[in-house]
């Protein structure tokens, strides 16, 4: 008696699934032959890259203040203030971004404010607080290399920046500035 039951039941089933895959055939006839369903899909966000130097309301400065008896003299001296430096990088994973940090440190030279006396950036160098952005000093290229990162990334760091004071200058004020580029090459 038993065996005529679960013959019964395997028959309901094949039956099921016989009326389930006529009806799956129905459907999809159909809808090849009225229409065309066009699906793409996207699960990724556009990529972004980032970068801020110091306060992004203003151009920030490093002040070195040299006594005339340290003119020079090979003391080092430290910048007035820490510069925040933080780079992006966001793609995803199946087209994966590297981004590079690049440095000019000579279209804007450090130059005497009454006269053309130069201070090479050369003798600048800066330390980095957490070395997410290495420490380095600045060799007076238009595209020195700094660091690279891969996508998905987000370092900040904190640079203290050193005059390295090695050569005797005429005194005066020295403005210049470098240009931070953050970009996928």
């Amino acid at each position: 008696m038993q065996k005529r039951l679960l013959k019964k039941r395997c028959t309901g089933i094949l039956a099921s699934l016989s009326l389930w895959s006529a009806i799956a055939s129905l459907s999809l006839w159909s809808a090849v032959a009225d229409a065309r369903i066009t699906m793409n899909l996207k699960n990724s966000a556009p990529p972004i890259i980032s970068i801020r130097v110091g306060n992004p309301n203003r151009v920030n400065e490093v002040t070195f203040n040299v006594l005339t008896n340290q003119l020079g003299n090979g003391t080092p001296i430290v910048g007035s203030k820490r510069i925040r430096i933080e780079v992006e990088i966001r793609a995803t994973a199946a087209n994966p971004l590297t981004g590079s940090l690049t440095v000019d440190s000579v279209s804007k030279p450090l130059t005497n404010t009454s006269s053309s006396s130069i201070i090479p950036f050369s003798e600048i160098s800066w330390e980095s607080q957490d070395d997410d952005i290495p420490s380095g000093v600045f060799e007076e290229k238009v595209d020195q290399h700094i660091v690279s990162f891969q996508s998905s990334q987000r370092y900040r760091d904190r640079h203290t920046f050193i005059y390295a004071n090695t050569k005797p200058i005429e005194s005066g004020t020295y403005t210049g500035s470098v240009i931070y580029t953050w970009a996928i090459p």
